[in-house]
């Protein structure tokens, strides 16, 4: 056989024995998010209010002006993006943007780089604040197997809508890597949701504090598409977000 005809075949062999083999687990090497949220709270303030000046009994003559705290209802939408993309078997890249919410509470954009091993994982990044255009550490961390059950704990870590899952979680997961179905993530996060402010009104930027509730996030992929749903709730706050996930398979 002439060397020609052999040529061909030896580079296909070297071909396929130099790349992955064929996806038979719906291992994805990109993850892409593309979803909207909502959450809202109550905003508590000092202001002036007229209060009604009795005579004797007879009807109000009159009011007086006093400062008593007001609470008001407060909603806040978003949208925003996401994608997790693996380079290697054991490298994760996350990066997300958001926009909407107030000028003080704007998601702006989170990246973040993971190792992630066998039992265990661990990552570090940035966040940028769209409205102080100051940078912040973003982390992660990980016990266990990641397609398995595992202790989890986040830092800023990149989200769809940074508003509704807070800026820490920690908690338990499931499925939280490449594979097809089912996964979750439960647990306690600490969101930014209120402002105690003080007279005239509120103002232009609020001075929020943090409560920690108990959080969800469901997500379910099938072989080239999926949806997730993120939500939270603890007294006068809520958060709910929901998208899809869209899966690039080898």
């Amino acid at each position: 056989m002439h060397l020609r005809h052999v040529v061909p075949f030896l580079a296909l062999f070297a071909w396929q024995t130099s790349v992955e083999p064929p996806d038979t687990t719906g291992i994805a090497r990109v993850r892409a998010w593309l979803g909207a949220g909502a959450s809202g709270f109550q905003l508590r303030f000092w202001d002036w209010v007229d209060d009604p000046i009795t005579c004797c009994g007879n009807p109000p003559c009159g009011t007086t002006r006093v400062r008593e705290v007001v609470r008001r209802r407060r909603t806040e939408m978003r949208a925003g993006a996401r994608v997790d993309a693996w380079p290697a078997r054991q490298v994760r890249i996350s990066a997300a943007a958001a926009i909407g919410g107030s000028a003080d509470r704007v998601g702006g954009g989170r990246v973040l780089a993971a190792l992630e091993l066998p039992l265990l994982g661990a990552g570090a990044g940035a966040s940028l604040d769209a409205a102080d255009g100051e940078g912040r550490a973003a982390a992660y961390a990980r016990i266990g197997p990641l397609d398995g059950v595992h202790v989890r704990a986040d830092l800023r870590h990149p989200s769809v809508a940074p508003g509704v899952m807070g800026f820490a979680r920690a908690g338990l997961a499931l499925n939280q890597g490449r594979r097809l179905g089912t996964g979750f993530f439960v647990g306690m996060a600490d969101v930014r949701i209120a402002a105690d402010t003080t007279y005239p009104a509120p103002p232009t930027t609020l001075v929020t504090r943090v409560r920690r509730m108990p959080f969800l996030e469901v997500t379910h992929t099938a072989r080239n598409l999926g949806f997730f749903l993120q939500a939270h709730a603890a007294g006068d706050a809520w958060g709910v977000a929901a998208g899809v996930i869209g899966r690039l398979v080898p």
